[in-house]
């Protein structure tokens, strides 16, 4: 497990799954290996996420629907 944090980046064992698992709601699943913090994703397209780090990241194809779907969910919800 490789994770990129806002101070520096960190490694562990562990299965994404799990760790999916165990982390707050504000993260998504773009790619069978990336899971995203909303609050870090500084611009969105249909195949790819670049995040403020300025990493641009794929969304695999099975999980394009679900991406848009819980963008658009989360821009609702900070409208009201």
């Amino acid at each position: 497990m490789h994770l990129v944090l806002k101070d520096g980046q960190k490694e562990f064992n562990g299965k994404l799954k799990e760790i999916a698992k165990k982390i707050p709601g504000n993260f998504i699943q773009i790619h069978q290996s990336y899971l995203i913090n909303f609050d870090y994703i500084e611009e969105c397209s249909y195949e790819s996420v670049k995040m403020k780090n300025g990493d641009t990241i794929p969304i695999s194809q099975p999980y394009r629907k679900s991406v848009r779907t819980q963008l658009a969910e989360r821009v609702w919800r900070e409208r009201e």
